[in-house]
């Protein structure tokens, strides 16, 4: 698919609370996966949870979820309430909550407020307490994104508000974070801003001289990269939580020449220091999956209610999967043989379908994973047998890698393996380390969900790959077939 590198895809989700019932979610499985959507930011109510069955069809599809609490910040969460609610959604498989929302702006605070000294410092305050609760959970608190320039401006307020964090806190506990960004276009070709203070030194907050460029735009992760390390000689993860037109004031031919150029810099082999996206941004979500007619939001929505369309086909046919790759029973993903994946999968009735039909096939049933069972569950003639052009000895048949997450083991991973292990009784685990000793490595889960370790050394290691995802049940017939 033009060599994107997909495991940084995904979307900011409807902005209301009335698309989150188990039906919503089978509705926009299909049209996220077609995307290569790998993640959702999801706007959700700050005093309830949102349905289980929502989020665990999501989760059992493969889409990580950012749960993004706007609180306000003119009458702050009651820390109990707010506790209880984080340690449901860490039960469901939640790894990452933003919490509240532009705090650099003035509309967001109480007049009082707002006009008292130390505005930084006291939002840091609050947002640590609220960060407490889901690090004892075992969820990467993000902190919230601000808008572009804002009334207090961004790149500052980021930069105070991270020195109160770290004073306070220690440099451990701020290492445990995320920094969420918004990256609105504000009519700027996606090219302005790269390189961050270091290209356009000239910059300062509030003032941008003529001939220089600032961090309104796409690139605004690398201007917060340079405040991030100053802090943290790593840097922070950032969380792209809203990329597009928020105005919806650029022309529609404008908003969609910037949107495909965003996808340019996503390409896995670009080579450009300045414009190539760090591997600390781990997720790219574009604004807006959908919006209702009366949403003011509308015109920025990708696809309407029903899920047609609102985007050009053209752009959308640069992430789409290939309806010409989807008639072959196995699908070796442009660029996953340099993440180690090996993807197979097999539409329904794909014999007697027909090339126009698959869209349609696709969107109403989703696919039907099929496994190569030439590769699995056989015993090799020559044990320990040293693969040709790697010179690693094999030491296990089988291996089945499993995502583990900071809160735990997913059970649902563990139920949809269970025919396969009760059959092959392979070894089970969770490092790509220790799989890469075996013949055959079947993984469950995308590349995000191994955010510290490079699958792309499996198949370095010459280990034959399956990689499995999407719906749970279909995971669990295909691998009982097996």
């Amino acid at each position: 698919m033009n060599g994107i590198n997909k495991t940084k895809i995904g979307f900011n989700y409807f902005q209301d609370f009335d698309h989150y019932q188990e039906s919503d979610a089978q509705q926009w499985i299909p049209i996220l996966k077609d995307l290569n959507a790998n993640w959702l930011v999801l706007n959700v109510p700050t005093d309830r949870t949102i349905s289980d069955a929502f989020i665990k069809a999501m989760r059992n599809a493969g889409i990580e979820l950012i749960l993004h609490f706007k609180f306000s910040l003119k009458e702050l969460p009651n820390i109990d309430d707010f506790r209880s609610i984080i340690k449901n959604y860490a039960t469901w498989g939640i790894r990452y909550v933003a919490m509240f929302d532009r705090p650099n702006l003035r509309s967001q605070w109480d007049k009082i407020e707002w006009q008292q000294p130390n505005l930084a410092q006291r939002f840091a305050d609050i947002f640590a307490n609220l960060a407490q609760p889901a690090m004892d959970a075992g969820i990467t608190p993000i902190l919230a994104p601000m808008q572009p320039g804002g009334d207090f401006w961004d790149t500052a307020f980021l930069d105070n508000v991270l020195i109160e964090l770290k004073n306070d806190h220690g440099a451990q506990w701020l290492q445990s974070i995320g920094i969420g960004a918004y990256a609105w276009f504000n009519d700027h070709p996606v090219a302005w801003g790269a390189g961050g203070q270091s290209s356009f030194p000239a910059t300062k907050p509030y003032f941008t001289p003529t001939g220089s460029q600032d961090n309104k735009g796409f690139h605004i992760y690398d201007w917060y990269n340079t405040i991030l390390t100053s802090h943290v000689e790593t840097g922070l993860p950032i969380f792209l939580l809203g990329v597009g037109d928020e105005s919806g004031l650029i022309s529609a031919e404008r908003h969609q020449q910037t949107l495909a150029d965003v996808l340019e810099t996503l390409a896995i082999d670009q080579t450009d220091i300045i414009t190539r996206m760090p591997d600390n941004v781990l997720s790219v979500n574009f604004w807006l999956l959908s919006a209702t007619e009366s949403d003011p939001n509308y015109s920025q929505a990708w696809f309407n209610l029903a899920g047609q369309p609102l985007r050009s086909p053209e752009l959308l046919q640069t992430i789409y999967v290939k309806e010409q790759d989807l008639v072959n029973n196995n699908v070796l993903e442009d660029g996953y043989e340099n993440e180690g994946f090996h993807i197979e999968t097999t539409p329904r009735n794909s014999q007697s379908t027909t090339t126009a039909d698959l869209a349609e096939e696709k969107r109403m049933h989703g696919y039907t994973p099929q496994l190569d069972r030439s590769n699995l569950g056989q015993k090799d003639k020559a044990d320990n047998k040293v693969e040709a052009g790697v010179g690693k000895p094999v030491i296990m048949e089988n291996y089945v890698l499993l995502p583990a997450y900071d809160w735990g083991v997913s059970d649902w991973h563990l139920d949809v393996i269970k025919p396969y292990v009760k059959k092959y009784k392979p070894t089970i685990g969770f490092s790509v380390k220790e799989a890469r000793a075996a013949k055959n490595v079947l993984v469950i889960g995308v590349a995000s969900d191994f955010p510290n370790q490079n699958l792309s050394e499996l198949y370095a290691a010459g280990c034959k790959v399956t990689q499995m995802r999407g719906d749970a049940e279909k995971i669990a017939e295909a691998l009982a077939k097996a």
